[in-house]
């Protein structure tokens, strides 16, 4: 396929995430999983209303207090595989950017319950 010009090999390059910059993936899973359940806590005991995210807020009010959370951070690992197929070059780029996005939001999700305690 080519993309702006560029000829891009989803055969060579569908699995790079996953081997090639294995490191990376494993530190973006484990920062989705702690953004993931700090929200769900969050909104669990603070209410969905509070969720400063529209699309979790819109999973969590159509599917579940439980489910909004885990399925936003499912698709955000799923558009990261796809980013890392179309551009490998930038794939530790936008692993380090997304990883640091959610880092933040776990911190943000933290400080927010805990300030209501």
């Amino acid at each position: 396929m080519h993309l702006l010009g560029s000829k891009i090999s989803f055969d060579k390059n569908k699995k790079k995430l996953f081997t090639t910059h294995h490191d990376y993936f494993i530190v973006l899973f484990i920062s989705a999983l702690l953004d993931a359940t700090s929200t769900y806590m969050f909104m669990y005991n603070l209410g969905i209303e509070k969720e400063q995210n529209p699309a979790i807020r819109f999973f969590a009010l159509n599917l579940g207090i439980s489910a909004g959370p885990f399925l936003g951070k499912s698709l955000q690992l799923f558009s990261v595989w796809v980013l890392s197929i179309l551009t490998p070059r930038l794939t530790v780029f936008i692993c380090i950017i997304v990883i640091m996005l959610n880092l933040f939001a776990f911190i943000v999700n933290c400080s927010t319950f805990f300030s209501s305690i």
